[in-house]
């Protein structure tokens, strides 16, 4: 449904923010 999309995509973007300021990407 909607809301675990959103839900997933907030995850996602959270690791890719962890991950570029640990300087992995």
């Amino acid at each position: 449904g909607q809301m675990v999309d959103e839900a997933t995509n907030k995850m996602a973007q959270d690791i890719v923010e962890t991950a570029e300021a640990a300087g992995i990407l």
